[in-house]
């Protein structure tokens, strides 16, 4: 069957096609909604050297050390505290999972992020973890190659996320409109090929 075939097939369905494509959408919709949502807050953090270095040395310094700041994130040392004190449902390791952190390149900067069912509390956890983090790196991780000390600056806050991450309602949508659509061609040209095949 050629192309030009299919689209006649097509246009003779159309109502069919219609219909199904519309139904795939609505079980794509209702997908979504009944998936568990995660929503996301992001912290933003920014290092800094506690005293004036020369020549941007100590900045450049920082720079090479960020990705190791930003495996720190999610130890033990940092989340620990956060978890025994918001009475994480399944403590520090499922906190773990929810946590992640990148330091974009060449800047100073850390951002956190953690994921959570709830929008609220992702802000919340989101904001202590990032004060732990500051904690563990005035008393664990802050000393600098010349014995002076790293200085975390929060210059962005957790705020509560307005939509969630996960799922994408429209995604959603789409994917199951696009899936009914090609069920249903599969379907017609699989039936009128078998009628064309049938002996009389």
């Amino acid at each position: 069957m050629e192309f030009a075939d299919v689209i006649r097939l097509i246009g003779r369905r159309w109502i069919v096609v219609v219909l199904v494509t519309l139904l795939g959408g609505v079980a794509g919709f209702a997908g979504a909604i009944l998936l568990t949502p995660s929503y996301e807050s992001e912290v933003n953090l920014l290092f800094d050297r506690e005293t004036p270095a020369e020549a941007g040395g100590a900045s450049q310094d920082l720079l090479q050390r960020m990705p190791t700041f930003a495996a720190l994130t999610t130890t033990a040392t940092v989340l620990d505290p956060v978890a025994e004190r918001v009475s994480y449902p399944g403590g520090v390791r499922a906190l773990r999972e929810k946590v992640t952190a990148v330091a974009p390149d060449s800047t100073l900067l850390l951002r956190i992020t953690v994921t959570d069912p709830e929008p609220a509390r992702a802000a919340r956890l989101a904001d202590a973890v990032a004060g732990s983090y500051a904690e563990a790196v005035r008393d664990d991780f802050g000393a600098g190659a010349q014995g002076d000390r790293v200085v975390v600056t929060t210059v962005q806050p957790g705020t509560i996320p307005a939509e969630p991450a996960w799922p994408s309602v429209p995604l959603f949508v789409a994917a199951g409109a696009v899936a009914g659509l090609v069920i249903v061609v599969l379907v017609l040209l699989t039936v009128t090929t078998v009628r064309r095949t049938r002996p009389e």
